[in-house]
């Protein structure tokens, strides 16, 4: 990939919208993209990016949603963001509760390091966009650079209190920029 213009991404509450009511994105039809992202990772596509999706989905493992609705979402939204010229490369789950300790469950990097065997990444030169304090966590834990979405009122107590926020991923295009084409 020589210069990685790999953009990792969670998921629920970056790309697309939380679930108003159960914790989970359960079917099809709960998904809701949020417009600011795709137009985001359409501006980024357009400089070049690429996309790896890192989720945890602890719904597989409670029994909440089953495998083959988690890859009918992520088969949809991979073909509706290829549809805009966006390249989403890959998903990557961890179906893991906490109690678990998996070492691929946010805060855990594991799937980071998958992503980084996988792809060939240099997990210090690429960035992680979150909207969870875990993202922030598995981020540092795998060595990679981040960028929160959400309230920063999540991060006043931690030690990423200091961290740029941003409302939506396509506020924060500028830092991802800036950052990549530093090198």
């Amino acid at each position: 990939f020589g210069l990685q213009k790999i953009l990792l991404i969670y998921r629920d509450g970056t790309i697309n919208r939380k679930s108003c009511g159960t914790r989970y994105i359960e079917k099809l039809s709960d998904l809701k993209i949020i417009p600011e992202a795709k137009q985001a990772l359409k501006l980024l596509s357009e400089k070049g990016f690429k996309f790896l999706v890192i989720t945890n989905q602890a719904g597989i493992n409670k029994g909440i949603i089953n495998k083959k609705d988690i890859k009918k979402i992520h088969d949809f939204i991979k073909k509706d963001f290829q549809q805009n010229g966006i390249d989403i490369l890959d998903f990557y789950v961890c179906p893991h509760e906490d109690y678990e300790n998996c070492k691929c469950r946010k805060p855990m990097p594991g799937m980071f390091y998958k992503c980084q065997e996988d792809y060939n990444i240099n997990l210090e030169k690429v960035m992680y966009v979150g909207d969870d304090i875990k993202d922030c966590y598995a981020a540092k834990n795998a060595g990679s650079n981040f960028i929160f979405v959400g309230n920063p009122e999540e991060l006043k107590y931690t030690e990423f209190s200091s961290s740029k926020c941003y409302e939506n991923l396509f506020e924060a295009v500028d830092d991802i920029l800036e950052f990549y084409n530093k090198g």
